[in-house]
């Protein structure tokens, strides 16, 4: 009978903190930023830090079927992973060199993940404020190590460096655009799943909740980076989504009352009438009473419906 292997679920207290011994197809490699993939032993004990949280997510992230890596400028490269780990300023011009160093043989990735907890706006300006994360960074990584994908919090310094390298970004072939739904984020679902042991420890809990509601948009939390071929269409139709919620509300009301008179129009079409222009009204007439009764159910639920009452009683 084969092992039973666990996998911590969001309200589990058992620390996924080695990795599960299992053959599972890889998804590919990965690498996140300002993180650091540490060893077991490397961890300090009873110490709930920065060096302790990356390791519990980063490993749930390999135990989900990814092969991990880690960049950062604070953690030297002894205390990773064998092979794992690279200590880099990722914006700086310098940065390609160090990972060609790293990695002599080339190092193919899939994903490259930014770290999205605490990145308050004064200390992103300090280390990402240059620029050459985008100008540098993501087209060597894209074209040197073969990146699919880019993910990014969606801050305000990130949003103001996009803007004013976009042009650059289609030059280089590359598009971005912000994702609200969080769970296509891979380190955000295995942040998720491991959310009960990092409530759990002694020290100050840093959580996907905490985190996004205090430095990340709350509709949008990510910025996704990728090819402009991709991407093409769900950019045109997010961006048609933006422009129609920027519509003023009577604007949409005659848009939808149109379509609502072509679509009657149509069905009224084909049948034998003598006067379908009044079918078309007392339609249309009906639609506006339903419409209107439903809005005095929700009102009277909320105790309007005896203020209406006085109204339509006076109007009389």
């Amino acid at each position: 009978m084969a092992a039973r292997t666990t996998r911590a679920t969001r309200n589990s207290s058992a620390a996924p903190f080695f990795q599960l011994e299992r053959e599972r197809a890889c998804k590919g490699n990965i690498m996140a930023l300002s993180m650091v993939y540490s060893r077991q032993d490397a961890v300090p004990g009873k110490d709930f830090g920065q060096v302790w949280r990356d390791r519990l997510r980063l490993v749930q992230l390999e135990n989900n079927g990814w092969k991990v890596y880690s960049c950062d400028l604070g953690h030297e490269e002894s205390l990773g992973e064998i092979g794992r780990h690279l200590q880099s300023n990722f914006d700086h011009h310098r940065f390609p060199e160090a990972f060609k160093k790293r990695w002599p043989d080339g190092l193919k990735l899939r994903l490259v993940i930014f770290d999205y907890f605490y990145i308050p706006d004064h200390w992103a300006d300090q280390r990402w404020g240059s620029g050459t994360f985008i100008t540098k960074t993501v087209p060597f990584l894209r074209d040197y190590a073969k990146v699919k994908e880019f993910w990014l919090p969606n801050c305000r310094v990130m949003r103001d460096l996009l803007q004013e390298h976009e042009q650059f970004l289609r030059a280089k072939g590359l598009t971005w655009y912000f994702v609200g739904e969080s769970w296509k984020n891979v380190l955000y679902v295995a942040t998720e799943q491991v959310n009960g042991v990092m409530e759990a420890s002694e020290n100050e809990v840093k959580t996907n909740a905490n985190q996004v509601k205090a430095y990340l948009d709350p509709l949008h939390p990510f910025i996704r980076i990728c090819d402009v071929r991709k991407r093409r269409l769900r950019r045109h139709l997010q961006e048609e989504a933006n422009q129609r919620e920027q519509q003023p509300l009577e604007q949409q009301q005659q848009q939808a009352r149109k379509e609502e008179e072509g679509t009657i129009k149509k069905k009224l079409k084909g049948r034998p009438s003598q006067q379908p222009e009044q079918q078309l009204l007392l339609l249309l007439q009906q639609k506006d009473k339903n419409v209107q009764e439903e809005k005095d159910g929700h009102a009277e639920e909320k105790g309007e419906g005896k203020e209406e009452g006085v109204e339509d009683g006076s109007k009389r």
